[in-house]
């Protein structure tokens, strides 16, 4: 029987942030469908009453037909979708190489926006006058303020809004990386590495990652 519950979709579920709201609305009582890759394999999440893992890359069609007949099928509904790129839909997923989600008629009560590549007048043109930006991403920016103009235009832009702009940003410690440390080592966590370079090809790593397109972390290896 179908639950009255709401139901979301998360996908690049398997680790960091998409982990972490997985995690926030089974904590909230919502049912979740969460996607990556190898999710099954990666024992971050146990399927239960409330929650089903599909694998797969959500950029292949038949992935993303099948994520939405799972939830369909599983739960009766689908409420909202947190794709990898960070953004809120109640839609299905939206190709961002041909569609301009800010040029779309859609209206966003919630936006969690984590690619960073986009204005914040433009991401604000689609919440809702109540709504919340949350920016959880950076770009890389110049090579010596970095990331900060991207920055203060968020903190400066969110004076003048009725929206509520949050920013979301992780606090790391030696600690925190330690415990990092054993979980890899003990095969319980698997980073995700969409490249590796050789230190003496460490300007073409970091104008990768200046592009906005890594679909997981980019490696420099130094030999030891």
């Amino acid at each position: 029987m179908a639950s009255k519950q709401k139901t979301i979709i998360v996908t690049g579920a398997s680790q960091g942030i998409g982990a972490g709201a997985v995690q926030s609305f089974l904590d909230r009582g919502y049912n979740v469908v969460a996607n990556s890759r190898n999710i099954r394999k990666s024992d971050t999440f146990t399927e239960s009453d409330h929650l089903t893992l599909v694998d797969g890359s959500i950029g292949e069609s038949a992935v993303a037909s099948k994520i939405v007949e799972t939830a369909v099928r599983k739960f009766g509904s689908i409420d909202a979708l947190v794709n990898n790129a960070g953004i809120f839909f109640t839609k299905p997923f939206t190709d961002y190489t041909a569609e301009d989600f800010t040029r779309s008629a859609e209206r966003y009560d919630l936006m969690f926006d984590l690619a960073g590549n986009r204005s914040l007048s433009d991401c604000l043109r689609v919440v809702t006058p109540k709504g919340m930006f949350i920016a959880g991403g950076m770009r890389p920016g110049g090579p010596w303020i970095g990331p900060l103009p991207r920055l203060l235009s968020v903190l400066v832009g969110s004076w003048f809004v009725s929206q509520k702009v949050v920013f979301f940003i992780a606090k790391s410690s030696v600690e925190d990386l330690d415990f990092l440390k054993e979980l890899i080592e003990a095969n319980k966590l698997t980073p995700v590495i969409d490249r590796c370079y050789p230190l003496s090809e460490v300007r073409k790593a970091v104008w990768h990652i200046k592009e906005g397109h890594p679909r997981g972390k980019t490696v420099v290896t130094v030999a030891g």
